[in-house]
């Protein structure tokens, strides 16, 4: 996803339209602020914490669940994907419902918490496509 997100930019720039090259810029930076914003100050407990699981990955990090950044992140990238080429961004919209999967199998959020990204990514992302 990283590397379509580079691409597309790489090609925006390439393309001479500076005004889509810095809405494909702005628009996920100012959607992570936002949710980094949110997800501090509800401060939401992680399963590991509350629920007394292991998690599959290492994680010492404590409160911040909600909303996941990793799934809102690979989703607004893939949103910025979608305005370039709708085929290759339904396939980045894909994989980040499998990050959220596996976000949530690997005991480090709760499904409601990759819900959130997702679905304020994808409110992000077509909001801000109308500009």
């Amino acid at each position: 996803m990283g590397l379509s997100y580079l691409v597309v930019l790489l090609l925006r720039g390439l393309g001479g339209d500076s005004f889509l090259l810095l809405r494909d810029i702005v628009v996920p930076a100012s959607g992570f602020i936002v949710l980094s914003v949110v997800r501090f100050w509800m401060n939401q407990e992680r399963p590991y914490e509350r629920e007394f699981i292991h998690p599959l990955f290492s994680k010492e990090t404590k409160g911040q669940s909600f909303p996941s950044r990793h799934v809102f992140s690979a989703t607004i990238i893939s949103m910025v994907v979608f305005w370039y080429s709708m085929e290759l961004g339904i396939f980045c919209l894909f994989f980040s419902a499998l990050l959220g999967l596996v976000r949530v199998v690997g005991g480090v959020h709760y499904p409601r918490d990759v819900v959130a990204g997702y679905v304020f990514a994808l409110f992000w992302g077509i909001l801000f496509n109308f500009f």
